[in-house]
C-alpha cells in the first residue's frame, strides 16, 4: 500500500487500542536493548578481565578493536530479532482488524 491508504490502514490496526501497541512498540525493543548491554558488557568485562586490560582503557572514546567486534557481532544477531519482533507486532496487530 502506498500514500493515504497506507496510513489509513495503519490508522484501522491501531483504533481503539493505542496504549496496547504503543506499550509493544517500546517494551520489545527496551528488552532486547537491554539484552544487548548485559550480553556485550559481560563479555567485555570477562575478556577485558581474562587479557589483563585495564577498566580505564575501556572508558576512553577510542577503545580496543575486539570491543568494536563483539559490538558488531551482537548487533548482526540482534537487528533481525528486531525485525521479526516488529513483524510479529504486526501480524498480531493485523490479525485483530
Amino acid at each position: 500500500m502506498r500514500g493515504m491508504r497506507a496510513m489509513n490502514f495503519s490508522r484501522e490496526l491501531v483504533r481503539g487500542r493505542f496504549w496496547p501497541v504503543t506499550w509493544r512498540l517500546i517494551a520489545g525493543p527496551f528488552v532486547i536493548g537491554l539484552f544487548y548491554l548485559l550480553v556485550t558488557g559481560l563479555l567485555v568485562l570477562v575478556i577485558s578481565g581474562a587479557t589483563g586490560t585495564n577498566v580505564d582503557v575501556l572508558l576512553q572514546p577510542e577503545t580496543p578493536l575486539w570491543i568494536d567486534v563483539i559490538g558488531s557481532a551482537f548487533e548482526i544477531f540482534l537487528l533481525p530479532l528486531y525485525l521479526v519482533y516488529l513483524v510479529k507486532v504486526y501480524r498480531e496487530l493485523k490479525k485483530e482488524v
